[in-house]
């Protein structure tokens, strides 16, 4: 069994490459959406936790990493210019 501190500092791209969850649902669950009971338990599976371990290392997560990529893309949006 793996711990939850083997991946709370564990890049986006590398958790995406693990578990086979995209990187835009991975995004969404950081943003406070929730993950699906099967998701859960296909996560814990694939890295070797509980699924109640995975949401406490989602929860984890999302305290460390603070603004996501998503986040970041739309601000990024918001401050471009529009083309004239």
């Amino acid at each position: 069994m793996s711990s939850i501190e083997d991946f709370v500092e564990t890049p986006c791209a590398d958790l995406v490459r693990r578990t086979g969850i995209s990187h835009a649902q991975l995004c969404r669950y950081d943003n406070g959406q929730a993950l699906k009971e099967t998701t859960l338990i296909r996560i814990g599976k694939i890295l070797g936790l509980e699924p109640w371990d995975v949401l406490r290392l989602y929860h984890l997560r999302r305290q460390r990493h603070g603004v996501t990529e998503l986040k970041k893309r739309k601000q990024m949006k918001k401050r471009l210019p529009e083309a004239s």
